[in-house]
């Protein structure tokens, strides 16, 4: 059994055709999909530190001092971040969950939400015109959808970043480092702002 079983599903995942890949076939752990994760999780980093930026700054510049409140406003609801538990003046508990968000948020959904869907999504959606941009919406509503314990805020908001992290792992060359050091950094911005009140 891989150790990559914890993350991934060991049932055979059906795969769209592709060139090069026969018509039907279904990928497990052993297969091209696991290949292409395991490839991106130990790819040599390219300009790793500039996209990393780019995403963080997007998201600590942009998504929570503006397009998260215009989304609370428009949804009427604010994400509800209760189920973290109290981290107000917490400070065991935000370092707990800090640790947490890099281990599980940071490396395990850039792993499955980036790496293997994205592939998957660019095999089904093959002959789509425009496809990466349908497949970063696509990921991203998942991505969203998998979040709902945010509450409808929360899911937009998470959808949204979702979907510009879908876009630029693919613009970058699928360079998942940047994506793991970015959203690492975006989850210990967050767990900070809820430690100290500001949200």
């Amino acid at each position: 059994m891989c150790a990559c079983s914890v993350i991934f599903p060991v049932a055979p995942i059906p795969v769209a055709h592709a060139p090069g890949r026969p018509a039907g076939r279904n990928v497990g752990l052993d297969g091209d999909a696991l290949t292409v994760v395991l490839r991106a999780a130990t790819a040599v980093p390219r300009p790793t530190l500039v996209w990393m930026a780019l995403r963080v700054g997007i998201v600590v510049g942009l998504v929570d001092p503006l397009i998260q409140p215009l989304v609370d406003q428009l949804t009427d609801t604010k994400a509800d971040y209760s189920g973290y538990g109290p981290l107000l003046g917490n400070l065991p508990a935000a370092m707990t969950l800090v640790a947490g968000a890099w281990l599980s948020a940071a490396v395990g959904e850039e792993l499955v939400f980036r790496a293997f869907l994205m592939h998957q999504l660019l095999a089904l959606f093959a002959l789509v015109p425009g496809r990466m941009y349908f497949v970063s919406l696509t990921g991203g509503l998942v991505f969203g959808l998998m979040h709902a314990n945010q509450g409808l805020s929360g899911i937009v908001v998470t959808g949204l970043v979702g979907a510009l992290f879908g876009f630029a792992y693919l613009r970058s060359g699928r360079n998942l480092w940047s994506l793991v050091l970015a959203h690492g950094l975006i989850d210990t911005w967050g767990v900070m702002t809820l430690y100290l009140g500001w949200y």
